[in-house]
């Protein structure tokens, strides 16, 4: 019987928490206490997807989803974010290229957005303006962008 609450329980909590992050859409940040929410409520998503296109196509939202994070906590200074939000980019790029290739998947319009946020990306290293090492995480970041376009 004891189980069966525990479950329960769980149920309740985990659908309360994807509630509250739909209800808080967007508004979830890289430091806000959400966010380790929002990878949970991403992740139950991603089980939705039953077909390598479906799962590449919820993969690109995510690259998207993760460049505007980096952009945000740039553009508001929390640079103690930098790492772990430019490894979390990068490693979604990776897995989907991989997955691409997994399925022999044609897809053109990540190539295009991965040229527009290396642009970008350019810029904002050229920006950073800050005295310390985590320039380096954007660079490196863009030079992951690079070589997966290269593999696709």
């Amino acid at each position: 019987m004891k189980t069966v609450k525990d479950l329960l329980l769980a149920i309740v909590l985990f659908g309360g928490s994807i509630i509250l992050l739909l209800y808080l859409g967007n508004n979830v940040t890289p430091f806000s206490p959400l966010f380790p929410l929002e990878r949970v409520d991403e992740s139950v998503i991603l089980l939705t997807k039953y077909t390598p296109q479906a799962k590449v196509n919820y993969d690109e939202y995510l690259i998207q989803k993760r460049f505007t994070d980096l952009t945000y906590i740039l553009h508001n200074n929390h640079n103690d974010f930098i790492l772990p939000v430019s490894l979390r980019y990068a490693s979604t790029i990776g897995k989907t290229v991989e997955l691409i290739h997994t399925h022999n998947l044609q897809e053109p319009k990540l190539k295009e957005q991965l040229a527009t946020e290396a642009k970008q990306l350019n810029t904002m290293i050229k920006n950073y303006h800050f005295v310390d090492d985590r320039k380096k995480y954007l660079i490196d970041a863009r030079n992951y962008i690079t070589m997966y376009q290269q593999q696709l």
